[in-house]
């Protein structure tokens, strides 16, 4: 875990000053075992979010994102013959100026402390530092289709979250009218059934993680609050009537009870097959939770960037793939909090100065051939 030393500083000045504050918040034993990403951005006011989802002027990307994906693959599908899947698509079309859901990260301190002082030079900027451990961070080829949701194909969750919302309402309608032959189980059942209608009722047009949420727990309760202690209840019940007409009864009320939660199984996973199928998801190994299936689709996801050009490669880069659907309750540090670290504006020239002896230069960190140029004439300006 990071060092808790309340000597840690806040802000930096020079490139030494941030290499002992990256020393102080490097998991130990030197990071072994993490993954340590870092992000550098060149005006700390910055809000941790990808270009496709940020709004300005009102407007934003977000609703277009299927449509720029698939119009940059029918202008040049030749550029992405190569990719082997979305997310490497992806990482070639935000490397070639598209607005995508990733968020840009670098392995490297410097690299990170270079973007954070490349412009604004009146502006304080900020490096962010992320670790997670290592098997908990995706391979590209083991990238979530969940974490792609809506690139393929549009994707309006607002709208999946109403169609579950009511698909759930009218399975637990249909179930209040079975009799299981058991007063006591006929009660509780109902009780629940009004309960979980109410609920989901309160969460038609709300946030979709707090749906997700919600589902979750009612889920949770039919199992654990209703099902499993009537299941217990009436085992004990048909023991102790032994061999009589009664205890007979009390097996066919149990029988109900299995079929219940058997029927409520068969529709959860009918709901899961029906998102896959609407958002083109192939693999999908979230199946014992509607909840959880659905949270998915709120999660942030930390990946190794396919080395597909010569600037990821320099830039040493990794990805955030920020959550597919839209909620105000959840943001990337809410999924993991990162350290960060104040550069002064101030300081930027010196410290770009200092990150160029050691050769991370603009030109180095942008590969491409209109740097260069631009390089050579910064280094041999015109007499």
């Amino acid at each position: 875990m990071p060092s808790e030393n309340p000597t840690i500083p806040v802000e930096v000045s020079s490139l030494a000053e941030y290499m002992a504050w990256k020393k102080a918040t490097t998991p130990i034993p030197n990071g072994e075992g993490y993954a340590l990403f870092y992000r550098g951005h060149a005006d700390a006011a910055y809000v941790l979010e990808p270009t496709v989802y940020r709004i300005k002027e009102g407007k934003s990307f977000r609703t277009v994102e299927h449509e720029l994906y698939e119009e940059l693959m029918r202008l040049d599908p030749v550029a992405f013959s190569n990719d082997k899947s979305v997310f490497e698509r992806l990482v070639r079309m935000q490397h070639y100026g598209l607005p995508t859901r990733l968020l840009d990260l670098t392995h490297s301190p410097l690299i990170a402390l270079f973007f954070a002082c490349c412009s604004h030079e009146e502006t304080d900027g900020e490096v962010i530092f992320f670790h997670w451990k290592t098997e908990e961070v995706y391979q590209p080829s083991d990238v979530p289709d969940a974490s792609l949701a809506g690139v393929r194909v549009s994707a309006e969750f607002s709208a999946i979250g109403r169609d579950i919302i009511d698909r759930l309402k009218s399975f637990f309608a249909e179930e209040a009218a079975f009799d299981y032959g058991h007063a006591g189980v006929n009660s509780d059942r109902n009780a629940f059934l009004h309960a979980a209608i109410t609920e989901l009722d309160k969460l038609a047009e709300g946030d979709f993680l707090i749906q997700s949420l919600a589902i979750k727990t009612i889920e949770e309760k039919l199992i654990s609050g209703f099902i499993n202690p009537w299941r217990d209840r009436l085992d004990i019940e048909r023991k102790e009537l032994g061999l009589t007409r009664a205890a007979l009864a009390i097996s066919e009320s149990q029988t109900f009870l299995e079929r219940f939660q058997n029927r409520f199984v068969d529709r959860r996973l009918a709901f899961i097959d029906s998102v896959c199928r609407q958002l083109k998801i192939e693999n999908n190994s979230e199946r014992n939770s509607l909840g959880r299936f659905l949270m998915q689709f709120t999660h942030f996801y930390f990946a190794y960037a396919p080395v597909n050009n010569e600037r990821i490669r320099r830039q040493q880069g990794a990805f955030i793939i920020c959550s597919p659907a839209s909620t105000s309750l959840w943001k990337v540090e809410n999924h993991k909090t990162p350290d960060k670290i104040r550069i002064k504006g101030a300081a930027k020239k010196a410290i770009l100065a200092e990150l160029a002896d050691l050769g991370v230069t603009r030109s180095y960190v942008f590969p491409e051939l209109p740097e260069q140029a631009a390089e050579a004439q910064r280094r041999y300006p015109a007499r």
